[in-house]
């Protein structure tokens, strides 16, 4: 949630700047800095978690019969009943990581595919 706030006066700030709105700039940015000094402190789930996160998603989505579309594997991670539920995470890495992923296992899966033809 302090992401998006701090996302937001990030996106506030930049048009206040090309408003030439200096008073209301200046208001927004002494806010992001008080926003990031918290943001800073909270601990996140690290990059190689993730990664092992999203490796067990794919294979259960696989096993169990499902697609292994970007919208199901952040449903299992980050949903109500995800894994990650209640943890804090970079939205941003995660998007990052499970695309990476998700490109990956369907290369191997075309490539599969082919070696069978």
């Amino acid at each position: 949630m302090l992401q998006k706030q701090a996302k937001s006066s990030r996106a506030a700030a930049a048009e206040f700047e090309a408003a030439k709105r200096v008073d209301l700039k200046a208001k927004e940015d002494a806010q992001l800095a008080v926003l990031e000094e918290y943001i800073g402190t909270i601990p996140t789930v690290g990059d190689d978690e993730i990664e092992e996160a999203v490796t067990k998603v794919l294979a259960n989505l696989k096993a169990n019969g499902n697609h292994t579309h970007y919208g199901n594997v952040m449903r299992d991670l980050a949903g109500r009943n995800g894994i990650y539920a209640s943890k804090p995470l970079n939205m941003e890495r995660v998007h990052k990581i499970v695309q990476e992923k998700i490109a990956a296992h369907e290369k191997k899966w075309f490539q599969l595919k082919r070696k069978r033809q």
